[in-house]
């Protein structure tokens, strides 16, 4: 992976409230609250501390905090033990660690690219 590609660009900080849509090409980490749609090239990072009600499309997606939406994954999702997805999980691959809460339908294939 490139430098470039490993850089957070965008961040919405702990304590923050922002509501819209975000089209982000690398890496976004949300540690506030967020209402609206996601769309990234690259990763998103839901810190524990956020809570966030939007759709999420990106490359892979960590989840920490809350996450109610539908989530679509064209390589990852890894919820940590802190993690609550209240949606559905659509990707390739899904990493779940023990304690997460999942309220919703989860689809893992490989994609056929």
């Amino acid at each position: 992976m490139k430098e470039s590609e490993m850089t957070v660009n965008s961040l919405l900080g702990y304590g923050s409230t922002f509501k819209g849509d975000i089209k982000v090409n690398g890496i976004l980490k949300l540690a506030g609250d967020f209402s609206g749609t996601i769309e990234s090239s690259g990763q998103v990072f839901i810190s524990e501390s956020a809570r966030v009600e939007s759709s999420i499309k990106a490359s892979s997606i960590v989840i920490g905090g809350m996450v109610k939406g539908d989530i679509i994954a064209t390589d990852k999702v890894t919820v940590l033990s802190t993690g609550v997805v209240m949606g559905s999980i659509s990707t390739s691959r899904l990493v779940a660690e023990d304690g997460v809460i999942l309220d919703g339908v989860c689809h893992v294939s490989l994609n056929k690219e």
